[in-house]
């Protein structure tokens, strides 16, 4: 092979024979988080086969903003897919906790959190509380002669209706 070197604006006049080697690029990945995982749509080609600074060799981290979040992170209850696997919060337990106002051991079903790393302080994982501001009234309880729907199945009936005798 003959190689012709030059300046830019001039050719040297000498005319060098000998090899040269030629390497395919690199491929390296931005890693803005530092977690050693690169973000796949910021890319760079190098000749060195050693990354730069602020680059991975892999392209697998799914939130290069966060450090927290690469394919060896564990998954934590969030809502986030923390190990770049497509899922979030997988093998973690989704729990249903209600609001329990009246502290009878029994929720609101209108009003509830799911959450895999315990409920919020007033909530419980029973429902059926169909008035949770009157602790005397929830699924399955006893009659209070009130006449209230205090088991909460619709209907006022049996030792729930109070009968006023003259």
């Amino acid at each position: 092979m003959i190689l012709t070197v030059g300046n830019g604006t001039e050719i040297d006049s000498e005319t060098k024979t000998g090899f040269v080697t030629v390497m395919a690029g690199t491929t390296f990945y931005l890693d803005s988080d530092a977690d050693g995982y690169g973000d796949v749509s910021n890319s760079i080609v190098e000749c060195s086969p050693v990354p730069p600074a602020g680059y991975s060799e892999n392209s697998l981290d799914c939130d290069d903003t966060n450090s927290n979040i690469s394919p060896e992170a564990p998954e934590t209850c969030n809502g986030i897919d923390d190990n770049c696997d497509g899922t979030s919060d997988e093998g973690l337990a989704l729990v249903t906790y209600y609001a329990d106002e009246d502290s009878d051991g029994f929720g609101d079903d209108l009003v509830s959190q799911d959450s895999c790393d315990g409920g919020p302080i007033g909530y419980v994982t029973v429902g059926g509380d169909c008035d949770d501001s009157n602790d005397n009234v929830y699924a399955g309880a006893p009659g209070t002669r009130e006449g209230l729907d205090n088991d909460c199945d619709g209907d006022i009936e049996g030792d729930e209706i109070y009968v006023m005798h003259r």
